[in-house]
């Protein structure tokens, strides 16, 4: 065998360890993000009823989220397993016509021999016969382990994401029955010291420290339910935009409302991106909170479900209605809503006059960017961010 044919074939059996690797990573990140999921939704209880039906209902959609995906990483390791099992029948046709053509060369060598002529050309062709069914059989072995390996890691992640399933049930800081029968056993205790529940009641001497109190405990009661309120609805969002970011793209980690103005404003400056790449540019931003991300997603979900598959034209009326462009094979579109804080984000570009001030603006639109996946069946994620929607 050439050792350029060898050349490729260690390329290509390469390029199936990267697939095998991305794969088998894909399905631990599954794992790793359900197990947290369910750590997060299991440590908050503290919650009033109607805050604690959302979240169980945030369970819920998450659940279907995170079986989605599952279900589409395992689909793309099935085609890679099929791949790798595919190359290694090829190996092994090759080492089978290599081993006969290896056998009539050593019958020729002897009749050659027998004539008094030099083998030594035939010895050569042997040589090289032997050298690549040793190639071919060392690349089947490596096949066979990767494919071990692969099988390992994808039951490793079916078995830890089956004992992470959320299974998140309302709970609330109040429990009627449990104040019901509080007031029940006041009662009969007081009955049964045959006294009268009202007769032992002493009302405060100033009733307007009463109503003062009862006022101040009114009010952090409700603060302290907002606050909780807040909380459930970041951590909802947070694992939303974790489900999602598990398609792929930079969105989150370069946009994200963790991401800082000084972030941002050094991208700008420098080029270095919040995730330390380097990616020059005039313009960036970044989401002012958890719930604006999340919410400006729910919306591309909708549209990323109506989508046709790559190489399929888009309806007039899809393309017309949500503005999506096809450019470069990729697609692009926009949302718009409005949250509590009435912006999805902060746009920020440098004065070209002054490079030190920046000029930043509230806007209430995201552009999303999907590319087609590998085996054009899909939509791959690519990136998303606040931005204004005349800009393009």
């Amino acid at each position: 065998m050439a050792a350029k044919k060898q050349k490729d074939i260690s390329k290509e059996v390469a390029k199936l360890d990267a697939k095998v690797q991305d794969v088998s990573q894909k399905a631990l990140d599954l794992a790793k993000f359900a197990e947290a999921t369910k750590s997060t939704f299991d440590q908050n209880t503290a919650f009033t009823a109607e805050t604690s039906q959302t979240i169980e209902q945030a369970s819920h959609e998450l659940q279907r989220s995170i079986d989605t995906n599952h279900n589409e990483v395992f689909e793309k390791s099935q085609e890679v397993y099929d791949q790798l099992e595919e190359k290694q029948e090829g190996f092994e046709k090759a080492i089978a016509a290599d081993s006969s053509d290896l056998t009539k060369l050593n019958v020729l060598k002897k009749e050659v021999e027998a004539t008094g002529v030099s083998s030594s050309d035939i010895d050569r062709a042997g040589e090289s016969k032997q050298e690549e069914i040793n190639f071919l059989s060392a690349s089947t072995e490596h096949i066979e382990t990767v494919q071990d390996e692969l099988k390992k890691k994808l039951d490793e992640s079916r078995q830890r994401r089956q004992a992470a399933r959320l299974n998140y049930k309302s709970k609330s800081l109040h429990n009627p029955t449990q104040f019901v029968d509080a007031h029940e056993h006041t009662g009969n205790s007081s009955r049964e010291r045959g006294g009268d529940s009202h007769t032992e009641y002493e009302p405060p001497l100033d009733s307007q420290v009463e109503d003062d109190q009862s006022s101040s405990e009114r009010v952090a009661k409700e603060k302290a339910q907002k606050e909780a309120a807040e909380k459930a609805a970041k951590v909802v969002a947070d694992q939303e935009i974790t489900a999602f970011n598990l398609k792929g793209g930079h969105g989150h980690i370069r946009h994200g409302y963790q991401t800082t103005r000084e972030e941002q404003q050094t991208r700008l400056l420098t080029g270095i991106t919040p995730d330390g790449d380097y990616f020059p540019t005039g313009e960036t931003s970044r989401f002012l909170d958890a719930q604006s991300e999340a919410l400006a997603i729910k919306k591309a979900e909708v549209i990323l479900n109506n989508l046709p598959l790559p190489g399929q034209d888009i309806p007039k009326s899809l393309a017309k209605g949500f503005s999506i462009k096809k450019r470069s094979g990729r697609i692009s579109f926009f949302v718009e809503a409005r949250t509590e804080l009435n912006s999805f984000g902060e746009t920020g570009k440098i004065i070209t006059r002054n490079p030190d001030t920046f000029d930043w603006q509230d806007i209430d639109e995201v552009i999303f960017i999907f590319e087609p996946n590998e085996t054009k069946n899909g939509w791959s994620l690519v990136t998303y961010f606040p931005k204004k929607h005349q800009l393009i």
